[in-house]
C-alpha cells in the first residue's frame, strides 16, 4: 500500500532514527560542502546497510514515479555522486529503465567524462539521489546531462534540509 506524502515523511524520520543516521555535533557544527554549518548531520548512506529500510525506501520511490511523475516521461534514471548511486540503481531495476551516473565535475583523467553510462540527445532524466541540502551538487548534475544534451525533468531524493 502506498503512502501519502505526509505519512511518507514520517516513515522516513522513524527509519533515519531507527537506524541511527541522524547525528548531532553539539560542540563542532558539520560544515556542508555549500559551507552551511548545522549541528545535524543525516547519513542516508547507512541506509544501505538496513535490506528492510533501504527495500521500503526504493518501494516508494518507484511507486512515486509510477503513480506521480509517470513512467512515460522518464527515459534515464541517474545518481548523482557518489550516495545517489546505489538508489538510482535499486529504482532504475524497479522500473525497468537504463541507469546512468553522474559526476559533480568531469574526471580529470582518462577519457573525463561526468556521465557514465549511455546518456543520448533528448533524453529526459529522473536524478535520484540521497538528499539535497541547497541543490549546488544538482546544478552540478545538470550542467553535465545538459552539455550531453538531455534534460533533468524530475528529481527524487530521500531527505531534504528544509
Amino acid at each position: 500500500m502506498s503512502k501519502t506524502p505526509e505519512e511518507w515523511k514520517i516513515a522516513i524520520a522513524e527509519m533515519l532514527l531507527k537506524t541511527e543516521s541522524i547525528q548531532i555535533y553539539k560542540e563542532r557544527p558539520f560544515v556542508f560542502v555549500s559551507g552551511r554549518i548545522s549541528p545535524v548531520y543525516i547519513d542516508c548512506r547507512k541506509l544501505l546497510s538496513f535490506p528492510d529500510v533501504r527495500e521500503a525506501i526504493v518501494d516508494q520511490m518507484a511507486k512515486t514515479v509510477e503513480k506521480e511523475i509517470g513512467l512515460d516521461v522518464v527515459d534515464v534514471v541517474a545518481g548523482g555522486e557518489t550516495a545517489g548511486i546505489p538508489y538510482a540503481a535499486f529504482v532504475s531495476q524497479k522500473i525497468r529503465k537504463p541507469m546512468i551516473y553522474v559526476r559533480k565535475n568531469p574526471k580529470g583523467y582518462g577519457q573525463t567524462k561526468q556521465i557514465e553510462g549511455v546518456l543520448n540527445a533528448g533524453q529526459r532524466v529522473l536524478l535520484v539521489e540521497d538528499l539535497i541540502t541547497d541543490g549546488l551538487s544538482k546544478v552540478r548534475f545538470n550542467i553535465g546531462i545538459r552539455a550531453e544534451g538531455a534534460k533533468i525533468t524530475h528529481c527524487l531524493c530521500i531527505f531534504e534540509y528544509g
